[in-house]
């Protein structure tokens, strides 16, 4: 199954495989709300994110007001025009192929509701229910009532979507009967009593955006939604869009698998003022030694200096990591995800915080003839495991198991080895976990672009949301001693 990398058992030991019976969701949303432009950034990522749930949702009931929609909600698959209902309808179908379904509700009994707007009566439902409403920068969720009763809505999509991916989240753990109970604002503007400035306007430092999946493509959507942003973004990626990334990578829908992550990438800000220059390669390595990248002469005269002001990191793999901290990047902002926790941190080699090889050390791999004699001391059903860790498909495992039963004859079985060695196990992923942590990384990319990287590193280095608790936590790491990059001081 396309959604299999959550259906496997999470780091946390808590969930294993489909839920006994899948989930019915019944999307409901207020008429003042839904008219809104931060009501349908919210029930876009809402559908978008549930329709991704493959082997957990099964369907999607919409109770939604068919008014109008507005530009620049819609993005993957695009759609500029039309009416609410019809373009909710067509983005599930877009993203769930046959694995779920998307309709207009009829009465059909539900096993979860979600209420999109503020709601001054206490859900009484008979089966798990949420409130969510999002503005500007705060994400108001509720399971006993209404939510906070903001005087009005901008075009800022940061509440919006994290108030989306806080749903999304909710159905999930409903469908395993693992939802607890929550009355909360998240405020990613992280200032007590303020709401945080709109974004018309603000123009933000010139980016390197490195890893184009979950992480990154949901940190793109967002930028691409923030219609008042301006700036430049280079997107580096080598890969192609995979099976396994179509129930968490925002840019692309059901039939993008084979597509390159940068095309992906690319399409979201079809009608953005924001610059997108790409990349298809690994950064630094294929990057640098390309003089033909087609970069603006003022990016490219910084890059010549050996000055990387920021990197917005989304790779997932600590070598890749560790690339990037060798080019002593000014400041890098870094998201990813740990089974049911997005998580964001703030890097730099200057500043009371970590720099990116503080935490990220290389790990020592075995060579592929190693490797190899160390599968053939494994069981058949370890070895099993070890494939299925490693996300490797049927052909790839006959063709290994081909060149272990002969490790003299190196062929595709010993590429396919090597191939993955490097990408290491494919680890436990669910979209809304990725999308969140892609929102937290725009949204403290766009804060510090306000306020001053000293303010945002001031205020906590590390932003986590723990979906089991339902919590957003920050914290602060200090300098590693021993730290090979910045050997545990700051730099200027």
């Amino acid at each position: 199954m396309s959604g299999d990398r959550h259906l496997r058992p999470d780091p946390d030991g808590r969930i294993a495989g489909s839920p006994a019976t899948l989930a019915t969701v019944l999307v409901k949303a207020t008429s003042p709300y839904a008219g809104t432009v931060a009501g349908q950034h919210l029930l876009q990522l809402l559908v978008n994110l549930l329709a991704r749930q493959f082997g957990v949702v099964r369907e999607i009931l919409l109770e939604v007001p068919d008014c109008e929609i507005h530009r620049g909600v819609f993005l993957a698959p695009r759609i500029t025009e039309g009416r609410l209902l019809a373009a909710l309808l067509f983005l599930g179908d877009s993203i769930g192929g046959d694995l779920t379904i998307t309709r207009v509700a009829d009465g059909s009994p539900a096993t979860v509701v979600i209420c999109v707007g503020r709601s001054a009566d206490r859900i009484d439902v008979g089966v798990p229910s949420i409130v969510v409403a999002g503005h500007q920068w705060t994400a108001s969720v509720s399971t006993s009532g209404s939510t906070a009763n903001f005087e009005s809505f901008s075009r800022n999509p940061i509440g919006p979507y994290l108030a989306a991916c806080i749903g999304a989240g909710f159905a999930f753990k409903s469908a395993y009967g693992k939802q607890i109970a929550i009355d909360r604002n998240f405020n990613l503007w992280r200032t007590e009593g303020e709401l945080g400035p709109e974004l018309d306007g603000i123009t933000f430092p010139t980016a390197y955006v490195l890893g184009l999946g979950a992480v990154g493509s949901a940190f793109g959507h967002l930028v691409a939604a923030s219609s008042g942003l301006r700036g430049n973004l280079v997107a580096v990626d080598p890969q192609y869009m995979s099976d396994t990334d179509r129930n968490r990578m925002l840019s692309g829908t059901w039939i993008d698998p084979g597509e390159s992550k940068v095309g992906l990438f690319t399409r979201l800000f079809v009608d953005s003022a924001i610059g997108i220059h790409t990349f298809k390669g690994r950064w630094p390595q294929d990057y640098l030694g390309d003089p033909g990248r087609e970069i603006p002469p003022k990016i490219r005269s910084s890059e010549r200096a050996g000055r990387f002001e920021w990197v917005i990191s989304a790779v997932d793999r600590n070598r890749d990591r560790i690339g990037i901290a060798t080019q002593l990047p000014l400041n890098v902002m870094s998201g990813s995800t740990f089974g049911m926790a997005a998580q964001t941190a703030y890097y730099s080699m200057q500043g009371n915080c970590e720099c990116l090889g503080c935490r990220h050390r290389t790990p020592v791999q075995l060579g592929v003839e190693d490797l190899a004699e160390q599968l053939n001391n494994l069981t058949k059903e370890e070895r099993s495991a070890w494939y299925i860790d490693h996300g490797a498909i049927p052909q790839v495992m006959a063709s290994i198991e081909e060149y272990l039963d002969n490790p003299s004859c190196a062929g595709p079985g010993a590429a396919d080895l090597a191939r993955l060695r490097l990408q290491g196990r494919v680890d436990w992923a669910v979209g809304f976990v990725s999308a969140a942590a892609g929102v937290i990384l725009g949204a403290r990319f766009v804060r510090a672009a306000i306020v001053g990287p000293d303010r945002e590193i001031e205020g906590g280095s590390e932003s986590r949301y723990l979906f089991w608790a339902d919590a957003l936590r920050t914290t602060k790491a200090m300098r590693s001693g021993d730290c090979p990059i910045c050997g545990g001081k700051r730099q200027g």
